[in-house]
């Protein structure tokens, strides 16, 4: 027998804009997260998302694959104060 099969979860982001209790602080340690990102060659993507309420370096790592099946990965950091 099969077990099934796993259909992943929405990523819950808080929205910030209705954020309203300032004493729950937002501590999450994966701040953003879209599996479905589909770029364009030549063409600048911007992606925009809030941090969590710590100052730290975050490593922002990127992953996909090209429309020929290369893989693509880059890692940056990004410093929140």
């Amino acid at each position: 027998t099969h077990p099934g099969y796993y259909q992943a979860l929405r990523f819950e982001s808080p929205d910030h804009g209705r954020h309203t209790d300032p004493s729950k602080p937002d501590l999450r340690t994966t701040v953003f997260w879209d599996p479905d990102i589909r770029t364009e060659p030549d063409r600048p993507y911007h992606i925009t998302f809030y941090t969590a309420d710590r100052a730290t370096v975050y490593a922002v790592r990127l992953e996909g694959i090209t429309a020929s099946g290369q893989p693509v990965v880059e890692t940056i950091t990004l410093q929140v104060q």
